[in-house]
């Protein structure tokens, strides 16, 4: 049987940001469309379906619930394995948010070891000894194992319950939690649908088909959600994709504070996402020391305002009255209420 695979799609990620909300519909989305053009009867999620454990809000819980009912519609069998985004606790399965579709007829919840034609699905938090079986191939799950690379910045975890080893069984190892894909031995994770992080920058991300009879694994990419871009010493940014990205600014020499100011200012009227500011140490031997910190860009009225500043206005105009009125115009544009 065929089974569409999805993992840490953290819905409500970055304080239930729109941007990456809508992202989220339009993964389920084309999740759906493709299952429906193959006649795919199977979903698994591996693992972090929401972001926040201590509390969602309502518009992601209205959010997620539509989701589930085009899962519903689309699929016969829905396995929902409980990652540790998923607790309230971090050292115990209940509660647990996912507990929202348990009465859901098509829907599993993998709250404990789960067997499934040829494969174990597994939540964040089991007992170890259900790993000492011969009877499956596959083992699906949410796992924080020693040794194997999380992200592009090289860290590794250590002193964790599971060893690469303790997965010898098993033909096929599929896990979710680390947001970047790879494969060491018999494990393959599968990385996140959505690069939330610069650690993910570069990644190809998407979902997967399994073939639980043959264990072949099918990636399908996934595209619609704003990249992590890094910018470094550039001048012209007219050729680079910054609308609605998030955005790093690296300044590796001192181009001065009206230079920086514009680089700055001209990145964040192409309507990024985010803006993010990283200086190395600049002295006369350039090393790695870096300061990384969020700084506070103007915003577009600001800079409008300043130009008024600088601007020689006809003088029966007054500042101030022409910034309110500016406000409020801006406002109703972008349906901002008072």
């Amino acid at each position: 049987m065929k089974y569409v695979i999805v993992t840490d799609t953290h819905l409500g990620v970055k304080k239930g940001n729109s941007v990456y909300l809508r992202s989220s519909v339009e993964l389920f989305d084309q999740i759906c469309a493709y299952a429906h053009s193959k006649n795919i009867k199977g979903f698994i999620h591996a693992g972090d379906f929401f972001d926040t454990r201590k509390s969602i809000s309502v518009d992601v819980i209205e959010i997620s619930l539509d989701i589930m009912k085009k899962l519903e519609e689309t699929f016969k069998f829905i396995y929902m394995i409980i990652g540790n985004h998923d607790t309230y606790l971090k050292n115990q399965i209940k509660p647990t948010s996912l507990s929202i579709f348990k009465e859901h007829k098509n829907v599993t919840l993998i709250d404990k070891p789960y067997l499934i034609d040829n494969m174990l699905l597994l939540p964040w938090i089991f007992d170890k000894d259900a790993l000492n079986t011969n009877d499956t191939e596959i083992c699906i799950g949410h796992f924080d194992i020693n040794g194997i690379e999380m992200n592009a910045s090289g860290f590794t975890p250590l002193h964790q319950r599971l060893n690469i080893s303790d997965f010898k069984n098993f033909n096929t190892v599929l896990s979710g939690h680390y947001h970047v894909s790879s494969q060491t031995k018999n494990i393959k994770y599968l990385g996140s649908p959505m690069q939330f992080t610069f650690n993910e920058i570069n990644e190809t991300t998407g979902f997967y088909i399994l073939d639980s009879e043959t264990t072949e694994l099918e990636f399908i990419e996934f595209d619609k959600y704003p990249k992590h871009i890094i910018i470094k010493d550039i001048d012209d940014i007219s050729d680079l994709d910054i609308n609605n990205n998030n955005i790093k600014v690296v300044f590796t020499k001192d181009h001065g504070i009206d230079k920086n100011t514009r680089i700055i200012s001209d990145i964040y009227l192409k309507n990024p996402n985010t803006v993010k500011v990283q200086y190395y140490n600049l002295n006369d031997t350039l090393t790695d020391d870096v300061i990384d910190e969020d700084i506070s860009v103007k915003s577009k009225l600001d800079i409008l305002f300043d130009f008024y500043d600088k601007s020689d206005l006809p003088v029966n105009i007054k500042h101030d009255i022409l910034q309110n009125i500016v406000k409020t115009l801006y406002k109703e544009i972008i349906g901002e209420k008072e």
